[in-house]
C-alpha cells in the first residue's frame, strides 16, 4: 500500500507519503514480528478498497474471498455487496468463502472437523475460562469500553470488576457493534458511498472480536494509502479531495436549483 500510494506523488511528496505510510504500518511490523497471518490482509484490503472506488464488483468479491482465507471473520466484508444490491454476486461470494475455507481445512484433515470449532473459538469464543482479555494490548471494541470502565471502577472503589463478568460482556459488546454496523449498512444500501461502507466494515471485521491484538490495526495502512492517493484522481490528490469536490458539486447544484426557483 505504501508503494502504491507513493506512485501518485512527485518529488518530496513521495518521500513524505512513504514516511507517513511507514508510520501507519507499525501494526504490520508487529504482525511480522509475531508471525501472524493478519499482515497479509493489508494488500488484499487495498485491492478491496480500490475496487470499491471504481465499483468493480467482481474484483471486490475476489478480495473478500481472499481476505476470508487469511482470517474467516473478514467474510463480513461481503455485506458491502448486499448494500450495493448485488444480491447474486453477494451470494456467490458467500459460497466462495465457504468452499475455499472448507478446502483449506481439508488440507490438514487430521483433526477435521474439530478444527472448525477451534477456529471459531479462537475468533469469537473467548469466555471467562479463556483467561483475562481486558488489557491495553487488546484493541477490540469491547475492551476499549470495558478497559476504561474497569480503570474508573478501580480508582473509585479500590477493586475492579471480576473477569468472569468482563469477558462475556466484551464479547456481547463486540457482537452488538457488528450487528448494528451490518444492519445499518444494508438498510442504507446505495445511499452510503461504497468506499465508506467498505472502510467501516474493514474496521468492524478487525475489531469486533473480544480479543484483537494490536496487529489487527493493520487495516489502517490501506486506508492511509487511499487518503494519500485517490485511485481515479489527479496526482497528489486523495479520497478526501474527491469527497470535498463532490460536496462542492452538490452545493453548486443546490444553489442553481434555488436560483432557478
Amino acid at each position: 500500500p505504501a508503494v502504491w500510494a507513493a506512485r501518485g506523488a512527485c518529488g518530496l511528496e513521495r518521500i513524505v507519503v512513504l514516511v507517513a505510510c511507514g508510520a501507519a504500518a507499525v501494526p504490520a511490523w508487529v504482525a511480522i514480528d509475531r508471525g501472524n497471518l493478519v499482515g497479509l490482509v493489508a494488500p488484499i484490503a487495498l485491492v478491496f478498497l480500490v475496487a470499491l472506488c471504481r465499483q468493480r464488483w467482481r474484483l471486490v468479491a475476489i478480495a473478500v474471498v481472499l481476505a476470508a482465507l487469511v482470517k474467516p471473520q473478514f467474510a463480513i466484508l461481503v455485506v458491502v455487496l448486499f448494500a450495493a444490491r448485488r444480491w447474486r454476486l453477494g451470494g456467490a461470494t458467500v459460497a466462495g468463502v465457504v468452499v475455499t475455507n472448507l478446502a483449506a481445512y481439508l488440507l490438514w484433515p487430521r483433526d477435521f472437523p474439530s478444527t472448525i470449532g477451534q477456529s471459531f473459538h479462537n475468533a469469537v469464543g473467548y469466555t471467562s475460562s479463556s483467561g483475562p482479555i481486558s488489557s491495553w494490548r487488546n484493541v477490540s471494541f469491547g475492551n476499549g469500553l470495558f478497559f476504561a470502565t474497569q480503570k474508573a471502577i478501580w480508582h473509585l472503589t479500590g477493586h475492579g470488576m471480576p473477569e468472569a463478568l468482563i469477558n462475556p460482556a466484551e464479547s456481547i459488546v463486540g457482537c452488538a457493534v457488528l450487528v448494528v454496523v451490518v444492519v445499518s449498512i444494508v438498510a442504507l444500501g446505495r445511499r452510503i458511498d461504497p468506499l465508506m461502507a467498505g472502510i467501516v466494515l474493514l474496521a468492524t471485521a478487525s475489531l469486533f472480536a473480544p480479543l484483537s491484538f494490536s496487529y489487527y490495526l493493520v487495516f489502517a495502512l490501506p486506508i492511509a494509502a487511499l487518503v494519500a492517493r485517490d485511485p481515479d484522481g489527479p496526482p497528489g490528490s486523495g479520497i478526501f479531495d474527491r469527497l470535498a469536490a463532490l460536496g462542492d458539486h452538490r452545493r453548486a447544484v443546490r444553489s442553481e436549483e434555488h436560483t432557478s426557483e
